[in-house]
């Protein structure tokens, strides 16, 4: 089992589906709420998010998605 913080939880269980997030400053806002950067690039680290591909997408604007490891870590915290 992962040792993740109460932030990278948090963002964890925000990340329920692809989800289009913009960068600035060291803060990654999904859905209007702020998550700290270092946070998702944890969690890309650990195999729980991965980027997906974004063909319209605006400047500082990237998309990402749970992996199926990330899927089931965040079932497991939920639980």
């Amino acid at each position: 089992m992962l040792t993740l913080t109460d932030s990278q939880i948090e963002l964890l269980e925000a990340m329920d589906g692809p989800v289009n997030t913009h960068v600035t400053r060291g803060t990654v806002w999904i859905r209007r709420r702020p998550y700290k950067l270092p946070d998702l690039y944890a969690l890309r680290a650990a195999g729980l998010v991965q980027a997906a591909e974004f063909r319209n997408g605006a400047r500082g604007t990237h998309r990402f998605e749970l992996t199926a490891r990330g899927i089931a870590e965040a079932r497991h915290r939920r639980d």
